[in-house]
């Protein structure tokens, strides 16, 4: 039970340092531009172009219409050669192509659009003058609304421009979808929290667990070996132990019977005496005697009786009274007479020691009397040290 719990607590430990470890990030990995593109050729108006593309990174998101404007010639690194051409005097969008490799390293995408934005240019379509992906624009565009198209579309666009059938060509530009990377963000610091934490906690974990098995597998050794020693202690005991052969006596109307099985002895049965004088079938009393090492009916120790070497503290199997001293009531002497009016009567007299002496009486079994009356007595010792009441209990049982 307290190893499920000691996994449970682990694992919901490990749980909640990871929701504190990590936090669920949103970032925007582009938005989408679209850019529709109307004009009139033949002095009709088809169908207006229509082109998806990305705004760049560090662009500006929003929407800007213009004349689309677009030359072959223009070099938009040179700002001075750049105002030598006649540019929109209303709102114009640039169409300026994107070299891989430009030919002049200074000329770089920053320094065109900067030059576009200095004409007066609303906005800056980029698109890639060979075959590729879609450019992606890591420069500082911010002073320019950028938006980038593949090169496809971006010649698309560019033979509208070029068309002298076409006029009047306008584009516009309007912001589309946000497109959202949705990610889990680690906190390395978190993490390293969360790793130390759990091995702390493992580490404590297996120390315990190591503790707990060591203390059950100590406990479980001590009770084997404190039970072959009391068993071999009572194998002892039980072969210092006298028998005898039942005799019927005829002069006995009351039939004796095993405490044990509870049958009535017969003639030539083994029987076991114990140290108390009590006589059970040794059968019976041999199995019992290896379990409890004790006396069925008065519960007295055979070890200490006979002086076996018992384990220490050892108390399997025998009264908690005996180990302090006090021996539990019994009966010495039972008197059966007749009354006046001839119907029986019976005496019992009870003596209740208070210490165990340090040999055990041997009480002894009186003679029936001529009258018919049966005693059986036990006699005590009579020193100071040995302490008895004595209670009279008296009744008459009628027939």
């Amino acid at each position: 039970m307290l190893q499920v719990l000691l996994i449970r607590l682990t694992t919901l430990c490990i749980l909640m340092s990871l929701c504190i470890a990590s936090s669920y990030e949103e970032k925007t990995v582009y938005t989408q531009a679209l850019l529709t593109v109307s004009y009139f050729k033949g002095g009709k108006k088809p169908d207006p172009t229509k082109v998806a593309g990305k705004y760049a990174k560090r662009s500006g998101k929003q929407q800007v219409e213009g004349v689309l404007y677009f030359s072959n010639t223009i070099n938009w690194c040179d700002e001075k050669s750049a105002k030598k051409y006649k540019f929109p005097k209303e709102k114009w969008i640039a169409l300026i192509p994107r070299q891989q490799t430009e030919p002049n390293k200074t000329c770089t995408l920053s320094l065109k659009l900067l030059t576009a934005k200095k004409m007066n240019a609303s906005g800056v379509v980029v698109y890639n003058s060979i075959p590729g992906e879609v450019p992606a624009i890591e420069d500082d565009t911010r002073d320019v609304i950028t938006v980038m198209i593949d090169r496809e579309a971006g010649n698309e666009l560019r033979k509208l421009v070029l068309d002298s059938s076409i006029t009047d060509i306008k584009c516009k530009v309007t912001v589309g979808t946000h497109y959202v990377d949705r990610r889990w963000k680690v906190s390395r610091t978190s993490v390293l929290f969360v790793l130390v934490s759990f091995i702390l906690l493992m580490c404590i974990s297996l120390a315990w667990l190591v503790f707990y098995y060591v203390q059950r597998f100590r406990h479980i050794y001590r009770n084997d070996r404190k039970e072959k020693q009391l068993l071999s202690a009572a194998k002892k005991a039980i072969s210092k132990l006298k028998t005898r052969g039942y005799q019927e006596s005829p002069k006995e109307d009351l039939e004796e019977s095993c405490a044990v099985c509870l049958e009535c002895y017969k003639e030539g049965e083994t029987l076991r005496i114990l140290p108390c004088k009590h006589e059970f079938h040794k059968a019976c009393i041999d199995p019992w005697l290896l379990n409890h090492r004790t006396c069925p009916m008065c519960k007295s120790n055979i070890l200490k009786s006979l002086g076996v070497e018992m384990p220490e503290n050892e108390t399997n199997g025998s009264d908690d009274r005996y180990v302090r001293g006090f021996v539990p009531p019994s009966t010495t002497t039972i008197e059966a007479s007749q009354s006046n009016n001839g119907e029986p009567s019976v005496v019992v007299v009870v003596h209740e020691q208070q210490q165990v002496p340090q040999a055990w009486a041997e009480p002894s079994i009186a003679q029936p009397s001529p009258d018919n009356r049966y005693s059986a007595s036990s006699s005590s010792s009579d020193t100071d040290s040995d302490r008895s009441t004595v209670a009279l209990v008296s009744f008459e049982q009628r027939v």
